[in-house]
């Protein structure tokens, strides 16, 4: 290392000013490209953080809450009234009636809900079990 940095040195001494200025330049460019990229790099992380700090405080908000959240399910589990309310298939059924009704011959689980959303009230519908939505006419 220390042979390579005598190389350097000499390398240095012997150019022209012009040839030490267009050197350290070049050098000073480089450095500026490096310091830059280490900014932006910097940012980025300091940015991720705030962002997972802010998404740790809201879970931290939810999770606090979730009593509440009980609270509130089993109070309105309380008023559902399963004689009133439709199964899953039956749901299903009542939603093909209304569709075709409305002429949308479509599956209205394509048209209604999309099939993400659909795969989302499969799994509402399996956690509830036979708790099912009254659909008024």
């Amino acid at each position: 290392m220390q042979h390579r940095l005598q190389q350097v040195k000499r390398l240095f001494i012997r150019m022209t000013l012009r040839e030490k200025l267009l050197s350290l330049l070049f050098i000073l460019v480089m450095l500026s490209i490096w310091t830059s990229s280490l900014l932006k790099r910097s940012s980025d992380w300091n940015s991720n953080r705030k962002q997972a700090q802010s998404d740790l405080n809201i879970q931290q908000h939810w999770l606090d809450r979730s009593d509440q959240f009980a609270a509130g399910l089993k109070r309105a589990l309380e008023r559902v009234d399963p004689e009133k309310t439709y199964a899953f298939t039956q749901l299903s059924g009542r939603i093909d009636t209304i569709l075709r009704q409305v002429s949308l011959s479509q599956s209205p689980t394509l048209t209604l809900f999309g099939l993400a959303k659909a795969k989302y009230l499969t799994i509402i519908m399996f956690v509830f079990g036979s708790v099912g939505y009254r659909l008024h006419n």
